[in-house]
Formats: structure tokens, sequence, C-alpha cells
């Protein structure tokens, strides 16, 4: 174990919370329940992006966020 592989579980979690929140609010907003489905991938990369200061996550990354390791 690295010491870098720390942040990259912390990074991990805090995108998966936020989306997490974000999903929730949407359904608690009234999103219909068929485009909240379609609505996850795009809010998963978005937040991606912003926690990755603008760079767009590899596919690895992105991976990573669903299949943790």
């Amino acid at each position: 174990m690295t010491a870098a592989e720390p942040a990259v579980e912390a990074e991990a979690g805090v995108v998966g919370l936020a989306v997490v929140l974000v999903m929730a609010a949407a359904a608690v907003l009234g999103l219909p329940d068929a485009a909240l489905i379609p609505h996850l991938p795009v809010v998963a990369v978005f937040i991606a992006v912003v926690f990755n200061r603008g760079r767009m996550p590899t596919a690895g990354q992105l991976t990573y966020l669903i299949i943790p390791r």
C-alpha cells in the first residue's frame, strides 16, 4: 500500500457521497422516477470533473467510482 492509495479511496468516498446527496435531492424535489436513472451518470461525471478541478477522469477512475478495489 502506498501513500497515494488512501487519497484515492477518500476521493471516491467524497464523490460517491456527493452523488448520493444530489440524487436524493433530485428525488425530493420531484424529478420523475424515469428521469432519475439517466440523471445518475451525468451527475457522477459532473461531480468527478468538479472534484478533479476540471480534469476529465479517465475510464479507470470512473470504473473505480463504480467498482472500488
